[in-house]
């Protein structure tokens, strides 16, 4: 895996993107995109936004293979988890919520259960049926290092 991205200059002289403009670039278009299970939900774009950071494809893994929150619950267990906590435990490093670094992910529980955020420093942005949601760190049940 390879080292987060830093501001600045590479030895060649060339830009090296900061986190803050990876995790943008990243989760700017994801947000545009309908929401559809499996493709363009909470958990793909977060996924998404911690490949980008930390040279990853775990998206890739999950990707398409659920259609419906219906689906995804069944997948969930096939893998052999109750909770996303414990899926994501499986790939990433915890963190406590309130350490969260922009574009670390997080598990946040809503009103209609838990769902994948990223971290963009003061709220955990959620894409939801409706569209972009923000959650305060009071909303964590679980954070993990992404990059």
């Amino acid at each position: 895996m390879s080292p987060p991205a830093r501001a600045g200059r590479s030895a060649g002289g060339s830009r090296v993107a900061s986190r803050f403009e990876i995790v943008s670039k990243t989760v700017r278009p994801l947000l545009a995109e309908p929401y559809a299970y499996g493709t363009a939900d909470c958990f793909i774009t977060a996924l998404a936004v911690a490949d980008a950071l930390g040279g990853t494809e775990i998206a890739k893994i999950y990707r398409g293979r659920y259609r419906t929150k219906t689906g995804a619950g069944r997948l969930l267990r096939r893998l052999g988890h109750s909770s996303l906590v414990t899926l994501v435990d499986t790939h990433f490093q915890r963190c406590a919520p309130a350490e969260a670094r922009v574009g670390d992910i997080a598990i946040v529980l809503a009103e209609d259960g838990e769902h994948l955020a990223v971290c963009a420093g003061q709220a955990f942005i959620v894409k939801t049926e409706r569209g972009r949601r923000d959650f305060p760190v009071s909303t964590c049940i679980a954070a993990y290092r992404a990059g």
